[in-house]
């Protein structure tokens, strides 16, 4: 009863993120980190409570300070949890880490740090999609690509500021995806 209560909360935050969008209400990037708030009570899976615990302290970061490297980090930490998650063999999360890490350092060193971070992210954000999309978890693989799409929005957000359709995809895509990801549990999920 309470999941499905949360769950029509989400749908009202989410029309409120559209009307927002479209100038209709004045943007207010508390609705927004509420309806990621959420997502820790609507999973039935304690690890996934923990991703999304984390998740919500990247976005704390991400919405609400300057310290966008820390909320990248963090949201590091929920894709390599993601991978270990996801992943149905131990060592390719591990491959996968250390080959991210590794790039992540040459990228750092030859252009800076904050794209080498990002870099990081971003190659395990699309290796988790390859690993559910691989093992045919609809839902799951529907909620990636517009983690996906989510993110190429941010990015175009910062590389354009003027893109103003760039920050309006943002929340479109990632609270539908966040809700689809939070629905996973690995012992019942067969989508």
């Amino acid at each position: 009863m309470i999941k499905k209560i949360l769950i029509i909360i989400e749908i009202i935050l989410y029309i409120l993120i559209l009307i927002q969008n479209f100038g209709f209400i004045k943007y207010n990037k508390k609705i927004c980190f509420l309806s990621i708030f959420f997502c820790i009570f609507i999973t039935n899976n304690f690890k996934n409570s923990i991703i999304f615990f984390i998740t919500t302290i990247a976005d704390y970061f991400l919405l609400f300070t300057n310290y966008y490297t820390i909320g990248i980090i963090f949201f590091i930490i929920v894709q390599i949890l993601r991978l270990f998650h996801y992943s149905t063999k131990k060592e390719i999360p591990i491959i996968l880490v250390l080959f991210s890490l590794l790039i992540g350092i040459i990228i750092k060193l030859l252009i800076n740090t904050f794209i080498g971070i990002c870099t990081i992210y971003a190659f395990l954000l699309i290796s988790n999609a390859i690993i559910v999309i691989k093992q045919k978890k609809f839902y799951l693989s529907i909620g990636m690509i517009l983690f996906i799409l989510c993110d190429f929005s941010v990015a175009l957000y910062y590389l354009y500021p003027n893109l103003t359709i760039s920050s309006k995809l943002i929340w479109i895509f990632y609270l539908p995806s966040a809700i689809l990801l939070s629905f996973y549990d690995k012992k019942e999920c067969n989508q």
